[in-house]
Order: structure tokens, then C-alpha cells, then sequence
């Protein structure tokens, strides 16, 4: 079982095979202008988005970091993301941090820096889908691997209300 998905790093830079040469005049500034699109292209390209953002989201204001906190099987979700369908998942409480009603910053974990927001949440705590507005996540996590799917489509349907394209989400194998 995985707890997060893995996410290789860039490859380091080669190493010149000769000092590089002065730039000058015009030149300097088309390097510069170039370095800078670059670096404003790595760090401001979004993910992909698997919601459309132009739809209405919510979180569920009652839900608590005690209620979430715990085992999951991650069992609706994107190829890619965060996680991915047939993940465990074990939530504590000290690592979900509230950001508002319904919304958690997890503050420890292979998921340290989202910001959950809780779309839905059974009243036993048995299953619940996660999202957020920018749409560049959102899965269904159950406490269980296999039944509750009358809790699983609930949940498909909120998230689809959500905005979310249900078609790009995967189920586990097998």
C-alpha cells in the first residue's frame, strides 16, 4: 500500500564543458527576460484541474480533525495527484489544522501543505470527499477497501455537483 504519491525531482543540471562565454548589450537582456519566463513558467504553471472552478464548491461546516482522524482508503481518484484510488491513508488529529468550517491544513504527513476541504462526510464518518476550489485534487476516501457503495456513488454524485469531472477519476484495480 502506498501513503503518497511519488513525485520524481528535475534532473540536475549538466555540467558545462566550457567556461561560458560574455554576453553583452542587447544580448544581456534577452538572456535575463528568457531566465525570468522560465522561472515564472516553473513556478506559476498550475496543475491539472479535475473541477470546474467556475462551478459552486462547499465544505461541510461540522466536520472536526477527531471525525477525520484515523484509517482511509483512498478509493475514488485522479491518476494523478496527491493520492491515487487504493492508497492508505492514516489521518491524526495533530496534523490537520483548521482553516475554516469544513477546511484543514495538513500540517504533517506525505500531504503537509493542502488545504483539505471536506465536500461530504458521512454521519458515521465512514466516507468523505475531499476537494478544494482550485480543483487540482479531490478523491473519496472510505474507512473500509471493499462495500458502503451506496456511500461511494452519494459521494461521486457531491463531488459531480462540486463541479468535479467524475470521468477522470479512477477506482482500484482489482
Amino acid at each position: 500500500m502506498r501513503t503518497a504519491r511519488d513525485h520524481g525531482g528535475a534532473a540536475p543540471a549538466a555540467p558545462l564543458a566550457r567556461p561560458p562565454r560574455s554576453i553583452s548589450g542587447k544580448m544581456k537582456g534577452l538572456v535575463a527576460l528568457g531566465a525570468m519566463a522560465a522561472l515564472a513558467a516553473c513556478q506559476g504553471t498550475p496543475g491539472v484541474v479535475y473541477r470546474d472552478v467556475s462551478a459552486p464548491i462547499s465544505s461541510q461546516v461540522d466536520v472536526t480533525a477527531a471525525r477525520l482522524a484515523g484509517d482511509w482508503r483512498v478509493r475514488v481518484a485522479p491518476a494523478q495527484g496527491p493520492v491515487a484510488a487504493g492508497d492508505a491513508l492514516r489521518l491524526s488529529e495533530s496534523a490537520l489544522s483548521l482553516d475554516g468550517p469544513g477546511r484543514f491544513e495538513v500540517v504533517a504527513g506525505p500531504l503537509e501543505g493542502l488545504v483539505l476541504w471536506v465536500l461530504w462526510l458521512d454521519a458515521d464518518n465512514r466516507t468523505a470527499a475531499i476537494g478544494g476550489p482550485d480543483g487540482q485534487f479531490g478523491w473519496i476516501m472510505d474507512r473500509a477497501a471493499e462495500g458502503g457503495e451506496d456511500r461511494i456513488r452519494a459521494a461521486r454524485e457531491i463531488m459531480a455537483w462540486q463541479g468535479y469531472d467524475m470521468a477522470r477519476m479512477t477506482e482500484p484495480d482489482g
